[in-house]
């Protein structure tokens, strides 16, 4: 309402101002228009009427000394007086001198005829006192006229640039003027709406009051939070929402202000009790502030209702005693320190264990007891946890004694107004002598275990040696099997067959038994050659690895009758002597298993080697499976040897395997 009763006055005022600016625009504008013209007649006018006067009096007293001195026939001398006219001064352009007689006949006339209008003057000519003639000098004003006629034109166009300048710089400043105050009134009205928008959508009580204590203003927060409406309460008393026991004091406020004297509670925020409509009290937080006007004080109270945070405290204070219970009950040392690190509060334990009294600790500094970091680091360490709100860590402290003592420290910052970090120190001395005799036995075990590995390492050089030297042996007794014994069995089968042939139609019992001798033959001429491949193929040593795995690969298929396929890649591979006796021998165990252990009905062996010169060997097939327990490691003597021959060569061995899915065995070789 004010803000439009403002704008209607601002409104006003400017039609008011607008109507006085032209009026005085309009009457300067005619004061200049009309002072040009009038300026100059008047001026022509009064120069013309002197100019006539001058020239008549200097004529009439030459005529007048004419008259003097022939005072009967003066009147007939015009040439006299035609000379006595034009001597003096030539006359003006559109000027006439007439003179006359005493009865009005005229006796000479000098000069241009006057054009009208004209002015006119006439001046008696005196003789002993006597009139005896006239003198009458006229003047044309047409020019004057006429430039009075000009000098109004430029009037009217002075008048009219008056006018416009007097109405648009006035104008031109009052719209200046009145958009201040329009733009004033739009942010008063802004300001207006947004405090009623702020009281009408405040979740707080907003409660106003004029000087005497009666309530002018009630918004819709304190309609929910006291239970009165708004038309319930205006002109009613603050009182009527305060319980019994704050209206004294309430009044003697009111009373003070009233007095010109200052009420303690203005700017301040006091907790006290709201009574609501159902007489039923509740815990407030009031923020009182007051204004004048003129006409009136007025006070306005944001109340907020503090029931929750009352209740919150409640229980935090409930739960704070549990807390400290619990403190007094822990092993555990406990400390509260303020922000600058100064310690507010310590647990029993802590006292018994520090040596110092609980009133010598309150009020100690944390580097007081701290004996590893400085004032600098703790103040660092601070602003470290605050920010990241808890921390564990380990320090030592010093007891009163002088004594360190090793503490692990568990500290949180409480999020609340004081800011405190609470922290539990735990005395680890005992840890640390459990941490550090585990130190001593892992720094033990890894002493034994360097040691372990380097028997393992001698163990490995000797096993290499020793399969170097059975290698080596066998291949010498498979050679002189082959080249010796061979040889004789062959020699003796020739015999054999040879007396065979010699006693063919001999004595039947001789034949049968050279028969058994020949037979027998065979047979140990082909296990001395079984033996002789076991201990040491000769094909390896004359044909290479690839060309003796294709023969085992052969010999295993046709003994077990187990499907067995072998690959190589690339179709040219060539295997150093050093690796092909150890890989033949992981293949010929690798079968052996399968034919001992598998129930496959098929396998496969693969040598390929990629290009970055890695070389692996896979031996795969579909049977049952290998079972944990002969898995390299849990008792299988078979694939730990496989494992060993494949570290010796600087591999690995891997073993993938599934129950009823087959089994997978890789030897991988950089």
């Amino acid at each position: 309402m004010d803000s439009l009763r403002a704008g209607a006055v601002t409104a006003l005022t400017e039609d008011t101002i607008v109507k006085i600016v032209k009026r005085l625009a309009l009457l300067f504008a005619l004061s200049a228009t009309i002072a040009l013209p009038g300026g100059y007649f008047s001026l022509e006018y009064s120069n013309g009427v002197q100019h006539l006067e001058t020239v008549a009096q200097v004529k009439v007293e030459a005529i007048n000394r004419l008259a003097r001195v022939n005072p009967d026939l003066w009147m007939y001398q015009v040439l006299r007086i035609e000379e006595l006219l034009q001597s003096d001064r030539v006359l003006r352009r559109n000027e006439r001198v007439t003179v006359s007689d005493a009865a009005g006949e005229v006796i000479l006339a000098v000069g241009a005829p006057s054009e009208a209008p004209i002015i006119m003057r006439t001046f008696p000519i005196y003789d002993s006192g006597r009139t005896v003639g006239h003198v009458e000098v006229a003047h044309s004003y047409r020019n004057v006229i006429y430039g009075t006629v000009a000098a109004g034109l430029l009037g009217v166009l002075l008048g009219g640039l008056v006018y416009a300048t007097l109405l648009v710089l006035p104008m031109r400043a009052l719209r200046r003027v009145t958009a201040a105050l329009n733009k004033e009134t739009e942010a008063r009205n802004a300001a207006a709406a947004l405090s009623r928008a702020v009281t009408e959508t405040a979740n707080d009580a907003i409660v106003i009051a004029d000087g005497s204590g009666a309530i002018v203003g009630w918004n819709p927060a304190a309609e929910r939070m006291f239970g009165y409406s708004q038309a319930e309460l205006i002109g009613q008393p603050l009182t009527l929402v305060l319980p019994q026991r704050y209206h004294q004091r309430h009044l003697e406020g009111i009373r003070r202000v009233q007095t010109g004297s200052s009420w303690n509670v203005f700017g301040k925020s006091v907790e006290l009790h709201g009574l609501t409509k159902a007489r039923r009290e509740f815990p407030i937080e009031l923020s009182l502030s007051a204004w004048e006007t003129p006409d009136e004080n007025y006070f306005a109270g944001i109340i907020r209702d503090i029931s929750e945070r009352k209740q919150a405290e409640e229980a935090l204070a409930e739960r704070d005693s549990r807390y400290r219970a619990v403190v007094e009950m822990s092993s555990d040392g406990f400390w509260a320190v303020d922000q600058d690190g100064r310690l507010l509060d310590v647990n029993e334990a802590y006292v018994r264990r520090s040596g110092f009294t609980r009133d010598e600790l309150v009020g100690m500094h944390i580097v007081d007891l701290d004996a590893k970091e400085s004032a600098a680091d703790i103040a660092s360490h601070i602003e470290a946890i605050r920010d990241k709100g808890a921390d564990v860590f380990d320090t030592l402290h010093r007891t009163k004694g002088g004594v360190t003592w090793p503490v692990e420290v568990t500290v949180r910052h409480r999020l609340d107004r004081k800011g405190q970090f609470l922290c539990f120190l735990r005395d680890i001395t005992e840890r640390r002598r459990v941490e550090e005799e585990r130190r001593r036995s892992a720094e033990l075990l890894q002493a034994r275990t360097a040691e372990l590995e380097r028997s393992h390492q001698l163990l490995q050089a000797l096993t290499a040696v020793q399969e170097s030297v059975q290698e080596e042996e066998r291949k010498r007794i498979a050679r002189e099997l082959h080249d010796e014994l061979s040889q004789k069995l062959t020699v003796l089968k020739l015999q054999t067959a040879l007396a065979l042939s010699t006693f063919a139609q001999g004595d039947s019992d001789l034949n049968r038994q050279l028969k058994d001798i020949d037979s027998l033959l065979t047979e140990t001429m082909h296990s001395v050659s079984q033996i002789a491949t076991n201990l040491r193929p000769v094909v390896l040593d004359e044909l290479g690895l690839v060309v003796a795995l294709r023969d085992l690969v052969e010999r295993f298929s046709e003994r077990t009758k187990i499907e067995c396929e072998f690959s190589v890649h690339p179709p040219d591979l060539s295997i150093d002597d050093k690796l092909a006796m150890p890989l033949y021998r992981m293949v010929q165990e690798s079968l052996t298993n399968v034919a001992r252990h598998a129930e496959a009905s098929e396998t496969t062996v693969s040598l390929h080697r990629d290009g970055s010169g890695m070389l692996t060997l896979s031996i795969s097939d579909n049977g049952k499976g290998v079972s944990d327990e002969d898995r390299p490691g849990r008792g299988s003597f078979g694939l730990m040897g496989m494992r060993e021959r494949a570290a010796m060569l600087g591999g690995e061995l891997r073993v993938h395997s599934r129950s009823g899915a087959g089994t997978l065995i890789e030897i991988v070789i950089p």
